[in-house]
C-alpha cells in the first residue's frame, strides 16, 4: 500500500545575476598594454638622459603598473565570486551591488519598481520598516528588464501567486 501527500513542487534553483568577465579583462589588458608601452618610453628616455624628462616618465610607469594592479586584483575578484552579483531564492535575495541591506526577505519587500536615476537603471525595494533596497543594474550588467522579471517572479511566488492559466 502506497502511502500518499500533498505534492510538494521543488524549489526552484537560486537565479544569479554577475557581471562578465569581459570588461574587466579587456581594461587589464589595455592598461598592460599602456605600461608596456610606457615602459619602453622610460627606456628611451633613460638611454637619451635629461633628468627631468626621466623623472617625469618614471611617475607615470609608477602610476601605470599601479593602475594594471588594480584591475588585475578586480579581475582575481570577480574570479573568486566576489564581486557584485543578485542571487535570488526561495526565501529572498542577496544583492552586492554596493547598497545596503544585502540580504532581504520576500516577506519584507512591499513593492519593487524600476527607477532611472542619473540616467542609470535602478530597481528599487521598498522594504517593511520604511526600509530601502537598491540594485544597481549597471554594476551587474544585466537587462534590467530581465533582472526584474525575475525578481517579481520570485516575489509572485513566495506570495503564493500563480500565473493564469
Amino acid at each position: 500500500m502506497s502511502q500518499s501527500g500533498p505534492s510538494v513542487a521543488p524549489a526552484a534553483a537560486p537565479t544569479e545575476f554577475r557581471p562578465t568577465l569581459a570588461r574587466p579583462v579587456r581594461a587589464l589588458g589595455r592598461s598592460a598594454l599602456v605600461t608596456a608601452a610606457i615602459v619602453v618610453l622610460y627606456a628611451v628616455v633613460v638611454a637619451t638622459g635629461g633628468r627631468a624628462l626621466r623623472v617625469l616618465v618614471l611617475v607615470l610607469v609608477v602610476a601605470a603598473v599601479a593602475v594594471t594592479l588594480g584591475l588585475g586584483a578586480r579581475v582575481l575578484l570577480r574570479l573568486t565570486g566576489r564581486g557584485p552579483r543578485l542571487v535570488l531564492d526561495a526565501d529572498g535575495y542577496t544583492n552586492t551591488t554596493g547598497r545596503a541591506p544585502r540580504r532581504v526577505s520576500w516577506s519584507e519587500v512591499e513593492r519593487l519598481s524600476a527607477v532611472t536615476a542619473g540616467g542609470r537603471m535602478l530597481l528599487v525595494g521598498d522594504l517593511a520598516g520604511d526600509r530601502t533596497s537598491v540594485v544597481l543594474l549597471r554594476r551587474l550588467g544585466a537587462n534590467a528588464t530581465v533582472v526584474e522579471q525575475a525578481m517579481r517572479d520570485r516575489l509572485n511566488v513566495a506570495n503564493g501567486y500563480s500565473p493564469l492559466s
